[in-house]
Formats: structure tokens, sequence, C-alpha cells
């Protein structure tokens, strides 16, 4: 996987700005910068969503087990994908890419 990849079934770009981090780094920075958190991560529900979707992960088990449990592992994929025009994407990518190296930058500068 890739930081920022195009999904071709869905026509969009999808970023992930957390790629690299490990579990324990984003769990510093929430409790640091005082950011909301969802105690059912702590039961194992890596994943939230509607009550009937998801389902603690197991021991073992990967880090979208949970989600959509009672589908085959190959649709652990919201649907929320919508197909945009080039202009949507290109500003939707932007914005994230923004908020990710802000969220680096103030990183980097608690590491230091």
């Amino acid at each position: 996987m890739q930081q920022l990849e195009w999904d071709e079934s869905h026509k969009l770009f999808k970023f992930h700005p957390l790629l690299y981090w490990r579990t324990k780094e984003v769990k510093d920075f929430i409790s640091k910068h005082n950011i909301p958190y969802n105690p059912l991560h702590d039961k194992g529900f890596i994943s939230i969503g509607c009550a009937p979707c998801i389902r603690a992960v197991k021991n073992g088990e990967g880090f979208r087990a949970g989600r959509w449990w009672w589908e085959d592992n190959s649709k652990k994929e919201c649907g929320l994908h919508i197909i945009k025009e080039p202009e949507q994407v290109q500003d939707q990518v932007q914005e994230e890419l923004s908020s990710y190296l802000l969220i680096n930058i103030a990183r980097q500068r608690n590491l230091k």
C-alpha cells in the first residue's frame, strides 16, 4: 500500500495519512492533543461503525477483520465511495495533503 493511491474501480484517490504510524504513536498523539477517543477501541473495535456492521477483532486477526464480519474477506470497504469529477478529486487531495503535512510538522516538532 502507498500513502496516496488511485482506486481505478471507484475513480478516486485514497490517502492514508497514518499509514506509517505505529499504534502507540497514534495513541500517544491522541492523548497528548486531547483528541476525542472512542473507548470501544480499547475493547478490540478497531473500526467503529454501526452496531450490526462491526465486531471486536480477535487476537491474531487482521486489522479489518471486524468490519462487515459476515462478508467474505474481499469486501472490507464501506461503500461510501463516490465517483467524482477530476477537479473535485484534486481539491480533495490538496486538502488532505495539507492536513497531513500540518500533522506531521506538529509531530516532528514534538519529537525534538
